[in-house]
């Protein structure tokens, strides 16, 4: 029987539980420094693993800041300091963690909350509190609702990592000023939660997001082309050549505005809006990662299932029944079998005739309800590459593995998943 221990004691080796947890948790995806004194709410720094950049360069690397916390029970409670968590603008420090720990051994849980979910989930204390003017951190809502949870460390270290690079990017954009100087673009440049890697109906947002971007910027480039020109013209005192330049300038553009006509795509307008009500609603209930889990192990069973099996007939139908906890999405099984398309769909003509227009898409749902889906696949049809004289051509992959983890249908069942939870 353990014997009893002082408070003190007790806080001290709680403390270097969180410390250790913590520093084992980051160490693989970045390097730490430690702060002998904990002047600024941090008990690592970290830092992404650039060799490009040092401390000494013009634009040093930035920083992450991670406290590390303990929770003995529900009943703990820890406070933040509300100037570690939001700027001088009230805005969430974007390079602040929040890491906590609770149980020890097999028991042991770990969760992650960044100064934004701080800011909008938990309350801060008023001036005549003890803690004054911090962020309330209470076990309960921590360990009790689950919501902020490591369930995929993979996913929380991509978030962090990703975080420390766009604040490398905002430190180094400047404002366009009269003269509308060149901005750098980064096709990484992109709110944290695009990144996520929802499915969509649409296409991939973080890529087209860029090409917009680069549309905008060869735009960009015009105006500041056509400003230099027209300044040109201003500062000069020869007439002649401010009469060659605006003959150059006429030439050049016209009377048009050099503005691409498809800078506003509706329909990307409405995937990424889509997006951000999706990955809100999974955030909000503390099931954003057990939903990209079950998405990625979902992918990873076709992927080891079938990438020995291709080339597969055109006819096969891949049929996956997918049980899952409709609460948490966790406790998930796959269980798949190969068909042919006679087994599901009868020509009306023959029973042992088909054709494409008997099957309803190339995948889609056979059964849903909270907890069970069943869906069908046609992956034999990604064996062939083109239809012509009346016969498929077969195509030459030598591994199937990358192709199958771009084509599973995954959209499919997320999608339905979603919509049975939520819609």
């Amino acid at each position: 029987m353990p014997e009893d221990r002082p408070a003190w004691l007790v806080r001290m080796e709680n403390g270097s539980i969180a410390e250790a947890r913590t520093k084992a948790f980051l160490i693989d995806r970045f390097w730490i420094l430690e702060r002998s004194v904990d002047v600024e709410g941090a008990d690592f720094i970290i830092q992404r693993r650039l060799t490009s950049k040092t401390l000494l360069d013009k634009n040093p690397p930035r920083f992450g800041i991670i406290q590390a916390k303990f929770f003995s029970n529900e009943n703990t409670t820890h406070y933040v300091h509300r100037e570690y968590v939001l700027n001088a603008d009230n805005e969430p420090q974007e390079e602040f963690f929040l890491i906590c720990h609770t149980g020890v051994e097999e028991g042991s849980r770990s969760f992650m909350i960044d100064s934004k979910q701080i800011s909008e989930q938990f309350e801060i204390t008023s001036e005549e509190h003890s803690k004054a003017l911090c962020f309330r951190l209470s076990g309960s809502k921590i360990l009790k609702e689950g919501h902020f949870e490591i369930i995929n460390s993979n996913l929380i270290l991509d978030r962090i990592e990703r975080a420390l690079q766009q604040a490398d990017f905002r430190k180094n954009r400047s404002f366009i000023s009269w003269a509308l100087p060149s901005i750098q673009i980064n096709p990484d440049d992109i709110d944290s939660i695009y990144l996520e890697p929802l499915d969509n109906w649409w296409g991939n947002i973080p890529k087209e997001f860029y090409k917009m971007k680069q549309k905008v910027q060869r735009s960009l480039y015009k105006i500041e082309n056509a400003a230099n020109m027209l300044h040109e013209i201003l500062s000069t005192s020869d007439p002649s050549k401010a009469l060659t330049i605006a003959e150059d300038l006429k030439y050049e553009y016209g009377h048009s505005y050099p503005f691409p006509e498809d800078i506003f795509d509706k329909d990307f307008l409405n995937v990424v809006r889509e997006h951000k009500e999706r990955h809100d609603n999974l955030r909000k209930e503390g099931l954003l990662d057990s939903f990209l889990s079950l998405q990625f192990a979902f992918i990873d069973s076709i992927v080891e299932d079938l990438a020995h099996k291709m080339k597969l007939a055109k006819d096969s139908v891949y049929v996956v029944s997918i049980e899952y906890d409709k609460d948490n999405f966790s406790n998930f099984r796959f269980t798949a079998e190969l068909k042919i398309v006679t087994d599901l769909w009868r020509a009306e003509e023959k029973e042992s005739d088909w054709s494409w227009k008997d099957v309803p898409g190339i995948e889609g749902l056979l059964s849903s309800k909270p907890g069970f889906i069943q869906i069908y696949w046609l992956p034999g049809r990604y064996s062939y590459d083109e239809f012509k004289d009346g016969k498929f051509y077969p195509r030459d992959i030598k591994d199937w593995k990358p192709e199958l983890r771009e084509i599973a249908p995954s959209r499919t069942l997320m999608e339905e998943i979603y919509r049975l939870r939520f819609l």
